[in-house]
Protein backbone atom coordinates (compact mmCIF):
# COMPACT_ATOMS: atom_id res chain seq x y z
CA UNK A 1 0.00 0.00 0.00
CA UNK A 2 1.46 3.37 -0.99
CA UNK A 3 1.94 6.07 1.59
CA UNK A 4 1.31 9.78 1.15
CA UNK A 5 4.37 11.89 1.89
CA UNK A 6 3.70 14.52 4.54
CA UNK A 7 5.38 17.90 5.03
CA UNK A 8 8.36 17.90 7.34
CA UNK A 9 7.41 18.33 10.98
CA UNK A 10 9.56 20.10 13.51
CA UNK A 11 10.91 17.71 16.15
CA UNK A 12 9.70 18.79 19.63
CA UNK A 13 12.74 20.15 21.43
CA UNK A 14 11.43 19.80 25.02
CA UNK A 15 11.51 15.96 25.18
CA UNK A 16 15.03 15.97 23.73
CA UNK A 17 16.27 18.49 26.31
CA UNK A 18 14.56 16.57 29.12
CA UNK A 19 16.20 13.33 28.02
CA UNK A 20 19.60 15.03 27.81
CA UNK A 21 19.10 16.32 31.37
CA UNK A 22 18.24 12.93 32.86
CA UNK A 23 21.13 11.31 31.00
CA UNK A 24 23.53 13.89 32.47
CA UNK A 25 22.13 13.21 35.94
CA UNK A 26 22.55 9.48 35.48
CA UNK A 27 26.22 9.92 34.66
CA UNK A 28 26.88 12.01 37.78
CA UNK A 29 29.46 10.83 40.33
CA UNK A 30 28.54 7.71 42.38
CA UNK A 31 28.05 9.79 45.51
CA UNK A 32 25.09 11.52 43.84
CA UNK A 33 23.38 8.32 42.69
CA UNK A 34 21.66 7.72 46.03
CA UNK A 35 20.07 10.60 47.92
CA UNK A 36 17.18 10.25 50.36
CA UNK A 37 14.82 12.18 52.63
CA UNK A 38 11.42 11.44 54.13
CA UNK A 39 8.58 13.51 55.51
CA UNK A 40 5.02 12.63 56.57
CA UNK A 41 5.04 9.17 55.00
CA UNK A 42 6.53 10.33 51.68
CA UNK A 43 10.10 9.18 51.11
CA UNK A 44 12.09 11.18 48.58
CA UNK A 45 15.27 9.69 47.17
CA UNK A 46 17.29 9.37 44.00
CA UNK A 47 18.49 5.91 42.97
CA UNK A 48 19.78 5.68 39.44
CA UNK A 49 20.86 3.04 36.98
CA UNK A 50 22.67 4.09 33.81
CA UNK A 51 23.53 1.93 30.81
CA UNK A 52 25.77 3.06 27.95
CA UNK A 53 26.18 0.78 24.93
CA UNK A 54 27.88 0.61 21.53
CA UNK A 55 27.30 -2.10 18.93
CA UNK A 56 28.09 -3.14 15.34
CA UNK A 57 25.34 -4.47 13.09
CA UNK A 58 26.17 -7.62 11.12
CA UNK A 59 24.25 -6.49 8.07
CA UNK A 60 24.72 -5.65 4.39
CA UNK A 61 22.18 -2.86 4.79
CA UNK A 62 23.99 0.44 4.24
CA UNK A 63 21.69 2.21 6.72
CA UNK A 64 22.52 -0.16 9.59
CA UNK A 65 26.19 -0.06 10.52
CA UNK A 66 26.82 1.18 14.06
CA UNK A 67 24.41 1.63 16.96
CA UNK A 68 24.95 3.45 20.25
CA UNK A 69 22.91 4.89 23.07
CA UNK A 70 22.23 5.58 26.73
CA UNK A 71 19.48 4.34 29.06
CA UNK A 72 18.80 5.93 32.45
CA UNK A 73 16.28 4.93 35.13
CA UNK A 74 15.58 6.92 38.30
CA UNK A 75 13.60 5.82 41.37
CA UNK A 76 12.40 9.14 42.78
CA UNK A 77 9.86 8.76 45.60
CA UNK A 78 7.84 6.25 47.62
CA UNK A 79 4.58 6.55 49.55
CA UNK A 80 2.63 3.69 51.15
CA UNK A 81 4.54 1.13 49.13
CA UNK A 82 4.03 2.89 45.77
CA UNK A 83 7.19 4.13 44.01
CA UNK A 84 7.57 6.83 41.37
CA UNK A 85 10.20 6.35 38.66
CA UNK A 86 11.39 7.98 35.44
CA UNK A 87 13.05 6.16 32.53
CA UNK A 88 14.79 7.62 29.48
CA UNK A 89 16.43 5.98 26.46
CA UNK A 90 18.12 7.59 23.46
CA UNK A 91 19.60 5.59 20.58
CA UNK A 92 21.49 6.61 17.44
CA UNK A 93 21.81 4.46 14.29
CA UNK A 94 24.76 5.25 12.02
CA UNK A 95 24.93 4.32 8.35
CA UNK A 96 27.82 2.57 6.62
CA UNK A 97 30.73 4.46 5.08
CA UNK A 98 34.01 3.45 3.45
CA UNK A 99 35.73 6.30 5.30
CA UNK A 100 36.20 5.28 8.96
CA UNK A 101 36.33 8.94 10.01
CA UNK A 102 32.97 9.74 8.37
CA UNK A 103 30.33 9.87 11.10
CA UNK A 104 26.85 9.90 9.57
CA UNK A 105 23.97 9.21 11.98
CA UNK A 106 20.78 8.55 10.04
CA UNK A 107 18.17 7.86 12.75
CA UNK A 108 17.58 8.81 16.37
CA UNK A 109 15.11 6.93 18.58
CA UNK A 110 14.15 8.09 22.04
CA UNK A 111 11.79 7.01 24.81
CA UNK A 112 10.62 8.87 27.93
CA UNK A 113 8.59 6.95 30.53
CA UNK A 114 7.28 8.11 33.92
CA UNK A 115 5.54 5.43 35.95
CA UNK A 116 4.35 4.05 39.28
CA UNK A 117 5.13 0.60 40.71
CA UNK A 118 4.57 -1.46 43.84
CA UNK A 119 5.24 -4.98 45.11
CA UNK A 120 2.30 -7.32 44.47
CA UNK A 121 2.06 -11.11 44.62
CA UNK A 122 5.77 -11.77 44.94
CA UNK A 123 6.58 -9.45 42.05
CA UNK A 124 6.35 -5.82 40.97
CA UNK A 125 3.27 -4.35 39.30
CA UNK A 126 3.54 -1.03 37.50
CA UNK A 127 1.64 1.40 35.30
CA UNK A 128 3.45 3.75 32.94
CA UNK A 129 2.92 6.30 30.20
CA UNK A 130 5.71 6.14 27.66
CA UNK A 131 6.43 8.33 24.65
CA UNK A 132 8.37 6.89 21.71
CA UNK A 133 9.79 8.88 18.81
CA UNK A 134 11.74 7.71 15.75
CA UNK A 135 13.01 10.48 13.51
CA UNK A 136 15.61 10.97 10.81
CA UNK A 137 18.91 12.69 11.43
CA UNK A 138 20.38 15.12 8.85
CA UNK A 139 17.68 14.11 6.34
CA UNK A 140 13.91 13.62 6.22
CA UNK A 141 11.93 10.87 4.49
CA UNK A 142 8.51 12.39 5.16
CA UNK A 143 7.71 10.40 8.32
CA UNK A 144 8.36 11.00 12.00
CA UNK A 145 6.97 7.95 13.80
CA UNK A 146 5.87 8.69 17.35
CA UNK A 147 3.36 7.17 19.71
CA UNK A 148 2.30 7.23 23.37
CA UNK A 149 1.51 4.00 25.19
CA UNK A 150 -0.39 3.50 28.42
CA UNK A 151 1.11 0.29 29.76
CA UNK A 152 0.69 -2.15 32.64
CA UNK A 153 3.77 -4.22 33.50
CA UNK A 154 4.41 -7.12 35.86
CA UNK A 155 7.98 -8.11 36.76
CA UNK A 156 9.04 -11.05 38.89
CA UNK A 157 12.55 -12.02 39.97
CA UNK A 158 14.06 -15.04 41.69
CA UNK A 159 17.54 -16.11 42.72
CA UNK A 160 19.18 -19.38 41.72
CA UNK A 161 21.30 -20.46 44.74
CA UNK A 162 22.61 -16.87 45.10
CA UNK A 163 24.51 -17.42 41.85
CA UNK A 164 22.20 -15.79 39.32
CA UNK A 165 19.05 -13.73 39.06
CA UNK A 166 16.14 -14.84 36.87
CA UNK A 167 13.82 -12.06 35.76
CA UNK A 168 10.57 -12.36 33.82
CA UNK A 169 8.27 -9.55 32.71
CA UNK A 170 4.99 -9.08 30.86
CA UNK A 171 3.79 -5.72 29.49
CA UNK A 172 0.34 -4.90 28.11
CA UNK A 173 0.09 -1.59 26.26
CA UNK A 174 -2.59 0.52 24.60
CA UNK A 175 -1.54 3.22 22.11
CA UNK A 176 -3.42 6.36 23.13
CA UNK A 177 -1.83 8.85 20.72
CA UNK A 178 0.14 8.26 17.54
CA UNK A 179 1.54 9.84 14.39
CA UNK A 180 2.73 8.06 11.21
CA UNK A 181 2.10 4.62 12.75
CA UNK A 182 -0.97 2.35 12.77
CA UNK A 183 -0.26 0.53 16.06
CA UNK A 184 -3.20 -0.26 18.37
CA UNK A 185 -2.01 -2.53 21.18
CA UNK A 186 1.11 -4.43 22.17
CA UNK A 187 2.13 -7.33 24.38
CA UNK A 188 5.78 -7.70 25.41
CA UNK A 189 7.18 -10.79 27.13
CA UNK A 190 10.77 -10.85 28.37
CA UNK A 191 13.16 -13.17 30.21
CA UNK A 192 16.68 -12.58 31.53
CA UNK A 193 19.40 -14.52 33.35
CA UNK A 194 21.95 -12.31 35.16
CA UNK A 195 24.91 -13.53 37.25
CA UNK A 196 25.10 -12.19 40.82
CA UNK A 197 28.65 -13.12 41.74
CA UNK A 198 31.65 -11.04 40.81
CA UNK A 199 33.82 -12.18 37.96
CA UNK A 200 33.34 -13.20 34.34
CA UNK A 201 30.03 -15.08 34.00
CA UNK A 202 27.47 -15.84 31.24
CA UNK A 203 24.42 -13.68 30.60
CA UNK A 204 21.27 -14.37 28.56
CA UNK A 205 18.03 -12.56 27.70
CA UNK A 206 15.13 -12.81 25.24
CA UNK A 207 12.20 -10.53 24.37
CA UNK A 208 9.14 -10.94 22.15
CA UNK A 209 6.83 -8.06 21.17
CA UNK A 210 3.45 -8.62 19.50
CA UNK A 211 1.69 -5.57 18.02
CA UNK A 212 -1.83 -5.30 16.59
CA UNK A 213 -2.53 -2.66 13.92
CA UNK A 214 -5.57 -1.10 12.27
CA UNK A 215 -4.11 -1.45 8.75
CA UNK A 216 -4.41 2.25 7.94
CA UNK A 217 -0.73 2.56 6.90
CA UNK A 218 0.14 -1.03 6.00
CA UNK A 219 -1.50 -4.17 4.64
CA UNK A 220 -1.30 -6.20 7.85
CA UNK A 221 -3.23 -6.81 11.03
CA UNK A 222 -0.17 -7.07 13.25
CA UNK A 223 3.46 -8.15 13.54
CA UNK A 224 6.09 -9.61 15.87
CA UNK A 225 9.48 -8.20 16.89
CA UNK A 226 12.00 -10.29 18.78
CA UNK A 227 15.49 -10.21 20.30
CA UNK A 228 17.75 -12.91 21.72
CA UNK A 229 20.99 -11.97 23.50
CA UNK A 230 23.85 -14.00 24.90
CA UNK A 231 27.06 -12.67 26.34
CA UNK A 232 29.62 -12.46 29.11
CA UNK A 233 29.21 -10.14 32.08
CA UNK A 234 32.04 -8.89 34.26
CA UNK A 235 30.45 -7.69 37.48
CA UNK A 236 32.39 -5.34 39.77
CA UNK A 237 30.89 -3.39 42.67
CA UNK A 238 27.53 -1.85 41.73
CA UNK A 239 28.20 -1.96 38.01
CA UNK A 240 29.54 -4.16 35.29
CA UNK A 241 30.63 -4.60 31.69
CA UNK A 242 28.77 -6.84 29.26
CA UNK A 243 30.01 -8.12 25.92
CA UNK A 244 27.04 -9.37 23.93
CA UNK A 245 25.85 -10.93 20.69
CA UNK A 246 22.24 -10.45 19.56
CA UNK A 247 19.83 -11.79 16.99
CA UNK A 248 17.13 -9.25 16.10
CA UNK A 249 13.91 -9.63 14.12
CA UNK A 250 12.64 -6.09 13.48
CA UNK A 251 9.66 -4.66 11.61
CA UNK A 252 9.34 -1.08 10.37
CA UNK A 253 13.10 -0.54 10.23
CA UNK A 254 12.69 2.51 7.96
CA UNK A 255 9.04 3.51 8.52
CA UNK A 256 5.66 2.05 9.48
CA UNK A 257 4.82 -0.77 7.08
CA UNK A 258 8.35 -0.67 5.69
CA UNK A 259 11.27 -3.09 5.75
CA UNK A 260 11.48 -6.21 7.91
CA UNK A 261 15.04 -7.14 8.90
CA UNK A 262 16.73 -10.15 10.52
CA UNK A 263 19.99 -8.86 11.95
CA UNK A 264 22.94 -9.78 14.08
CA UNK A 265 24.62 -7.30 16.39
CA UNK A 266 27.84 -7.41 18.45
CA UNK A 267 28.48 -4.89 21.17
CA UNK A 268 29.60 -3.82 24.60
CA UNK A 269 27.51 -2.35 27.41
CA UNK A 270 28.62 -0.45 30.53
CA UNK A 271 26.28 -0.50 33.54
CA UNK A 272 26.44 1.90 36.50
CA UNK A 273 24.35 2.11 39.68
Amino acid sequence: MSRVMKPEKRVPIFPVLLLALICSLGLSPPGFSQIGASNKGIELFLNSKTTVYWAKYLSNDRDLNWNGGTKVKFDLARCKGISLYLFGDIETIIEKSKNISYFNPQKVHYTIEPGLKREVGGGELGIALNHHCKHDQDRFDGFTERWNTLAVRFVREGKVKDIALLRGKVTLGEMIRRSDVDYNREVIVGFAFHPLKKGLLPHFSANLRAVSTDGSLSERSGFFDGAIEAGIRLREGNGGIVGFAQYLHLNDVDHCGGRVEDLGRLGIRFEFR
